[in-house]
């Protein structure tokens, strides 16, 4: 296969769950996690409408992670585009846990938290 058709690619639009805080890493470098809702409603056979609430983990990384704690808050409302990035951790059981999280490659403010986000599906897009 192409190496073109692996593709690492996410695109989301929602609202923040909580503020984000600027964090610093042991090597010095800044970044801000969060959580980002995002909501799929359909209506079903019975004409009822149907949403599910999906939470994703997401961060920020360098000079965008202090504009991004400078201009969002809790409730905010964003849309993304990054990667899928796993990083590993211990519980408090001493036992190693992988997370999953987007690693943010762009984002911005939806401005009013009503706009409607259209993004057209392309089937020849392999992702």
């Amino acid at each position: 296969m192409k190496e073109s058709l692996y593709v690492n690619r996410v695109m989301l639009a929602g609202h923040l769950g909580y503020t984000p805080v600027l964090k610093t890493a042991a090597d010095g470098k800044v970044f801000c996690r969060f959580n980002l809702a995002t909501l799929t409603a359909w209506v079903d056979d019975e004409r009822s409408t149907q949403k599910i609430q999906d939470w994703h983990r997401c961060v920020v990384w360098g000079e965008s992670a202090q504009e991004f704690v400078d201009e969002c808050k809790s409730g905010t409302h964003i849309e993304l585009t990054g990667r899928l990035q796993p990083r590993f951790t211990k519980d408090g059981l001493g036992m190693r846990r992988e997370i999953v999280e987007v690693r943010v490659a762009s984002w911005q403010v939806i401005s009013g938290g009503r706009t409607k986000v259209q993004i057209p599906l392309d089937d020849s897009i392999p992702f």
